[in-house]
């Protein structure tokens, strides 16, 4: 992985607080036109971390993959 490229997907994972527990997150520049699972998987946990106390560790996840998204 090319340091632009990890860059990127810090700023995938940045996810903009639009309200209390919404948030919006951006697509990867190289990605085709759907949107992969991990990566939906990856923005739902960074934005649950955002919505609990500091410190507090998961303790679950779990996720079906049942077609690929649509990034707009």
């Amino acid at each position: 992985m090319s340091a632009g490229d990890f860059k990127e997907l810090l700023a995938v994972l940045d996810l903009n607080r639009t309200d209390d527990d919404r948030f919006v997150g951006a697509h990867p520049s190289k990605n085709p036109i759907r949107t992969f699972g991990g990566q939906m998987m990856a923005q739902a946990f960074v934005a649950a971390s955002r919505t609990v106390k500091d410190g507090l560790p998961p303790s679950a996840l779990s996720v079906h993959f049942i077609a690929g998204g649509d990034p707009a």
